[in-house]
């Protein structure tokens, strides 16, 4: 078994240094190791193509190529930039002035809110109130009454104003009322002025939710 071993190692020997028409290309593992000098391959199986490619197999050995060194004096370039694309021009959105409301022209009075309901369980409705693109107020059931300024809200002339009214509780036996008009909250009191710019009414006996879009006009 040792001499079998020794004529395939000369065997392998006769075939690194064989010419180039005959040997075409050395391959160890399916990678090509052409120029492999002064190497002893041991336990592996060699094949012989028609055109003279030698095929050696194995499991033990691995191929690894090494970059090839740039020579000496010389330095080597560093890999081109690609020129950044063009993009479009940031522009900052606008911003109101510290202290200042967005809504212009400002109203020329104070306006509240005043929601309140009738008995103890109300209409069974939670109320949320936006004015203006804006979330306002959201009024929950169990408050027998809020109170609350919007003047900030508004702009002089036409307002957006919407009330989202959500079932929550179908036992309820009351009414939930609420209206917007002048007025003033001071030291908790409030005084507001008739006839209201707006008024709003749920009903126990309702049992769907709503969503209503008004339109007030506020001076």
């Amino acid at each position: 078994m040792k001499r079998l071993g020794t004529m395939l190692l000369v065997v392998l020997g006769c075939l690194l240094l064989a010419s180039p028409g005959w040997a075409r290309d050395l391959y160890l593992n399916g990678k090509l190791i052409n120029g492999v000098r002064k190497q002893t391959f041991k336990n592996v199986t060699v094949r012989i193509d028609k055109k003279g490619n030698v095929y050696i197999v194995g499991k033990q050995y691995q191929v690894r190529y090494n970059k090839p060194k740039p020579a000496a004096g010389t330095k080597q370039q560093p890999p081109a930039r690609r020129a950044p694309e063009a993009q479009p021009e940031a522009r900052p959105t606008p911003r109101p002035a510290a202290g200042t409301n967005s809504l212009q022209p400002r109203p020329e009075k104070n306006y509240v809110v005043v929601a309140q309901r009738d008995v103890k369980n109300g209409s069974g409705y939670r109320i949320n109130i936006l004015l203006n693109g804006k979330k306002v107020r959201t009024i929950l059931t169990q408050l027998p009454q809020d109170v609350f300024d919007v003047t900030k809200y508004l702009k002089k002339g036409a307002n957006k104003l919407v009330v989202e009214a959500i079932k929550v509780n179908d036992k309820a036996t009351g009414t939930f009322s609420m209206f917007l008009t002048v007025g003033s909250i001071k030291k908790g009191v409030v005084k507001v002025q008739k006839p209201y710019v707006f008024s709003y009414k749920r009903e126990a006996k309702e049992t769907r939710s709503y969503r209503h879009i008004y339109s007030i006009d506020i001076q």
